[in-house]
């Protein structure tokens, strides 16, 4: 089992085109339905040549492409967020296709064997479970070896995407533009000529695996060559460089050489020496780099080339599924930690944005109340103000009362004082009125009866008598 990509509008391979001879005419591009976008396909193939349906993964969250599969491919449509593969995706396959097709085709209750590539979405516990519980032995292929062990990277890929280019460059000569719906199409077209039975058997044969041969079937170029140990990077080293009592012995041939051509060549190669020791001098640390490079290469192979230190791994063991379990478990525990600092993160939040409101709600409070404060003082110095301007208008009132009381007691006084003048001056007329009486009576001597009223002036009153 493993995945294969295609693009939507783009050939995996270079095309050519026929022209007439001296057209100028520039070619128009052909259209693509929108942007770039890659299929993933999980495909998956059997050493006796049986070839199982594949499953189609295209981005975005809509099967609308299911009704344009081939019932005779028997192929199944997913999707996802990316467009590739997950663990979700990975146990749908293995339930909805490999598990019934593998059935159908090695018969029932016959073991099964699926090898797959190290990609961490290819092995949840769940499916390692069913795997077991299906008498499936699941074996994952040694790191960065695919393209030497993987029976499908070996003999079907490469025909098969050469084919797609084909069919891509078919689609867009008779209808200028490739879209979404015709993916399934054209890829169940290459497919037929690509994923072959024989191409299946020849691909297992290739790698070894079946008939099972080791690493007999793989070539030597696909395997890394060891880097050289210490010793013999020492030996190399004193190859190199050249010994000081030599080299005087080579400028010393160079006096018995007789002809000059010879010592022309001694001279040359003893100068060629000395380069050599200074150069040797000045990138000595590059020399160490180099070989630090080296050791680090023994210890981690080419991408895609096999180890020769490397394994392969039985998930399906019950070493494999205890430690699974356990990293299951851990991962279980390490989510539970998490989730639980994240609720502790999300209380403290709260924690906090309750305790800010709540010093919100308290200073707007004491806003509020400095308000009132403010209010109340206002209210107490208009109050004080009134007060003072009451008791002032009380004091202009009985200042002007007592103004008021002084002009009427001196009015009051001036009248009694006038009054009494008044009463002077009748009592003086009267007082010169009966004194005019007198005098008149006694001019007369007649009297009455010889008795004569006599009046007498005292201190300015008329006194009778």
């Amino acid at each position: 089992m493993d995945e294969t990509g295609v693009q939507i509008g783009t050939p995996s391979v270079g095309q050519r085109f026929l022209v007439p001879a001296g057209a100028t005419k520039t070619l128009r591009p052909a259209i693509v339905d929108g942007n770039q976008e890659t299929v993933t396909i999980i495909e998956c193939i059997g050493a006796d040549g049986s070839v199982l349906p594949p499953l189609y993964v295209f981005k975005g969250r809509t099967l609308d492409l299911a009704p344009m599969v081939d019932e005779r491919h028997g192929g199944r449509v997913t999707a996802s967020d990316t467009g590739w593969t997950n663990t979700s995706i990975t146990m749908e396959w293995f339930r909805e296709v490999f598990l019934p097709n593998s059935e159908r085709i090695a018969g029932k209750g016959v073991h099964r064997l699926l090898i797959m590539d190290g990609h961490k979405s290819h092995f949840p516990l769940e499916l390692i479970e069913l795997a077991v519980e299906k008498d499936v032995s699941v074996i994952c292929l040694p790191a960065h070896t695919t393209q030497a062990l993987s029976p499908l990277d070996v003999s079907c890929f490469r025909p098969l995407k050469e084919r797609w280019a084909e069919e891509i460059r078919q689609e867009t000569l008779l209808t200028g533009c490739v879209k979404r719906s015709d993916v399934i199409r054209l890829y169940e077209n290459a497919r037929d000529k690509a994923m072959t039975s024989a191409n299946a058997i020849s691909g297992f044969a290739n790698t070894g695996l079946w008939p099972f041969t080791g690493l007999k079937a793989i070539p030597p170029s696909k395997f890394v060559k060891d880097a050289l140990t210490d010793k013999e990077m020492d030996e190399l080293i004193e190859d190199h460089n050249a010994d000081d009592e030599a080299l005087a012995d080579l400028w010393a041939l160079v006096d018995q050489q007789r002809t000059a051509k010879a010592k022309a060549v001694l001279v040359q190669a003893s100068r060629e020496i000395e380069r050599m020791r200074a150069l040797e001098l000045m990138f000595g640390h590059l020399f160490k780099r180099q070989q630090d490079h080296l050791a680090a290469l023994k210890k981690k192979p080419a991408t895609f080339r096999v180890h020769l230190d490397g394994a392969a791994k039985l998930y399906t063991s019950d070493e494999s599924i205890r430690i699974m379990r356990e990293a299951e478990q851990q991962k279980q525990q390490a989510e539970a930690e998490k989730l639980a600092r994240a609720e502790a993160r999300e209380q403290e939040r709260v924690e906090r944005e309750a305790a800010k409101e709540r010093e919100k709600e308290e200073k707007q409070k004491r806003r509020e109340q400095q308000k009132e404060d403010r209010a109340a003082k206002e209210r107490e110095k208009e109050e004080a103000a009134a007060e003072r301007r009451r008791l002032m208008e009380e004091k202009r009132e009985l200042k002007r009362q007592q103004e008021e009381a002084k002009a009427a007691a001196k009015e009051a006084k001036a009248a009694a004082k006038a009054q009494k003048a008044a009463k002077k001056q009748a009592a003086l007329k009267r007082s010169r009125a009966v004194d005019n009486d007198v005098v008149g009576n006694d001019g007369d001597g007649s009297g009455s009866g010889g008795s004569v009223s006599k009046k007498q002036r005292v201190g300015g009153l008329v006194v009778s008598g």
